[in-house]
């Protein structure tokens, strides 16, 4: 049997800060109420001058001893609301931290600009790109013509797609 609790109402509930959304849950809701999945959710936002921070936030006040208190998702439930802003944010589902080194390139040039960050926040990172500002972000970070093209031809491959370097070829 499949417990049901909306996911999108529950990440409402966290950018308004409702601190009794998980009291008012119902016995089926409660049981859908997946501290994990909720965390791997709210952390990421979609809107760019808050997106590191919302991340570093939900890190750091309910991810925090995540192990030793995961079995009460009340508690997890008004940790995450701590973490809202008071206004609706668009929200997005970070995805399992790819591995092999299909990605390794790329994270690797991420973690020098992020060096604290672990694999699952350099993905989460990641994710905030689209083709244009991430190529924009390689040529801004200083990188030499070589090291661009490598970077980017390993973003090629991370995405799936052919990504033109046209900005690349200008710069030069």
């Amino acid at each position: 049997m499949s417990h049901k609790l909306d996911i999108f109402e529950t990440l409402s509930a966290i950018d308004r800060r409702d601190m009794t959304f998980y009291e008012r849950l119902d016995d089926e809701q409660r049981k859908g109420f997946a501290p994990p999945v909720v965390l791997r959710w709210a952390s990421a936002v979609t809107d760019g001058n808050m997106s590191e921070y919302m991340m570093w936030l939900v890190n750091e006040r309910a991810n925090i001893n995540f192990h030793d208190i995961w079995r009460h998702p009340e508690l997890q439930s008004k940790l995450l609301a701590s973490c809202g802003h008071g206004r609706q944010q668009r929200h997005r589902w970070v995805p399992m931290a790819k591995s092999g080194k299909k990605a390794d390139k790329v994270y690797d040039f991420l973690r020098q600009f992020w060096p604290e960050a672990n694999d699952t926040e350099v993905g989460i990172l990641f994710g905030q790109f689209t083709d244009d500002t991430f190529e924009d972000f390689v040529l801004s970070s200083g990188s030499t013509p070589e090291e661009v093209k490598e970077v980017m031809d390993a973003y090629a491959r991370l995405v799936g797609k052919k990504v033109s370097s046209k900005k690349a070829s200008k710069k030069r």
